[in-house]
């Protein structure tokens, strides 16, 4: 597996998809879990009036279930998105860019480096599918003058 062409930092996306996947379980859970709360304050009248609780604990079981794997995944997003951070900073430092604020990387926004150049974050797939994180080197566009 050999990373694109790159004229800065290559580095394997470990963590793009299981952000992907995280990020679209969470969504999922908690927009269930809404739709879940107003089905359970629906049953709370049913209930009420027919004094069967049943089908009122179990909704509302499940809809803290659910709410509880909504809030699990934001913070197992946020990790992801910081190991992913982390992992990035130390290729960068590694390849001669120490001290790039990698939170500023964002694909197709130049981010200034302490070594006179631009970098910018972009991902692309190699010959075999997997998918990389690339930072490109740019020097400097000339500031036009009026």
């Amino acid at each position: 597996m050999s990373a694109p062409a790159t004229s800065g930092v290559a580095l394997p996306d470990a963590f793009g998809g299981a952000i992907r996947t995280w990020r679209i379980i969470g969504v999922a859970a908690l927009v269930l879990a809404i739709l879940g709360a107003f089905a359970v304050l629906a049953l709370l009248f049913v209930a009420l009036y027919a004094h069967d609780y049943a089908p009122l604990l179990v909704s509302g079981l499940v809809t803290a279930v659910l709410a509880v794997v909504g809030i699990v995944s934001v913070f197992v997003v946020l990790a992801k998105q910081s190991d992913q951070r982390n992992a990035l900073s130390d290729a960068l430092t590694l390849g001669g860019h120490p001290g790039v604020d990698v939170r500023r990387l964002q694909a197709g926004r130049p981010v200034p480096s302490p070594q006179g150049v631009e970098l910018r974050l972009r991902r692309e797939k190699d010959d075999a599918g997997a998918p990389w994180l690339l930072v490109d080197a740019y020097a400097y566009a000339p500031r036009p003058t009026a």
